[in-house]
């Protein structure tokens, strides 16, 4: 799968570093992924390929009720990436 997103602004808006204690992506709205399935992510950030990530989806709230403390989206649990391209996340999430 390919997560094309236009700028840094929008990897910062999605990259979690402790939702639920863990680390990953919360992709906002009803796109439904498959809970538990391990997914490659080819992550593609203003035309460029920032490499690849290991992702599980491991939680999501499509339909139920929503409020801050229960958004409406689905987590993606960072299973494992290249050291490179996680400091590259990180970097770009706390500028």
């Amino acid at each position: 799968m390919e997560l094309k997103l236009p700028s840094s602004r929008d990897l910062r808006s999605i990259w979690q570093e402790s939702f639920l204690g863990q680390k990953g992506f919360f992709i906002p709205g009803e796109r439904k992924l498959p809970i538990g399935r391990e997914m490659k992510i080819d992550l593609v950030v203003e035309g460029s390929s920032w490499g690849s990530l290991k992702m599980v989806p491991v939680w999501a709230n499509l339909s139920g009720p929503e409020s801050s403390d229960l958004p409406r989206g689905t987590f993606l649990l960072l299973t494992s990436c290249e050291q490179e391209l996680e400091k590259r996340i990180k970097s770009c999430c706390r500028s």
